[in-house]
């Protein structure tokens, strides 16, 4: 989807796809959550519990609770929750990818307290437990730092499992 975010309809038709799956690996443009450039989403969102259909924030809350976080910018704006809750809820290794921030970040989403921790650029050590969100540097896009260089994210997959990932760069100026 574009990166306005996900209609009801796509959600649905995502969530059917993945149910019975060993597990998976789902591409969108903009992020879910992206967590600060500097810092880790930890420090300004430990916790986001989406709930369930029948008890979830309205998405006026939610919204407003993911901006004071900083959490918001770049990312898919349309039925966050709705999305959080069906990927949340899939009962086997999830890993998601998407770009537009132009800089590789994991966050790993723990499926039982709804903890969210910023980690390194690896496969899940908990695949079962977390869902990982994973953003790729971009190709062609140039941000300062070694964090800023443009590149992609070289990943494995065994039995519907993430098992490696490396993030890879590409050389500039020549």
């Amino acid at each position: 989807p574009e990166s306005e975010g996900f209609y009801e309809d796509q959600v649905r038709q995502l969530a059917e796809s993945l149910q019975g799956a060993r597990g998976a690996a789902v591409f969108f443009h903009s992020p879910l959550l992206h967590a600060p450039d500097h810092g880790r989403i930890e420090d300004c969102l430990g916790r986001l519990d989406v709930g369930t259909r029948r008890n979830s924030e309205s998405p006026a809350t939610l919204e407003r609770t993911l901006q004071r976080a900083g959490v918001r910018q770049g990312v898919c704006f349309r039925n966050p929750g709705t999305l959080a809750r069906e990927l949340l809820s899939v009962e086997c290794p999830l890993v998601t990818f998407s770009g537009h921030v132009h800089h590789g970040t994991a966050i790993e989403w723990d499926r039982t307290t709804f903890g969210l921790r910023s980690v390194p650029l690896r496969a899940p050590q908990h695949p079962a437990r977390t869902m990982m969100l994973l953003t790729a540097p971009a190709i062609g896009q140039v941000v300062a730092g070694e964090e800023g260089l443009p590149g992609y994210l070289l990943c494995k997959f065994e039995d519907g499992k993430l098992v490696s990932l490396a993030r890879r760069t590409l050389p500039i100026g020549h």
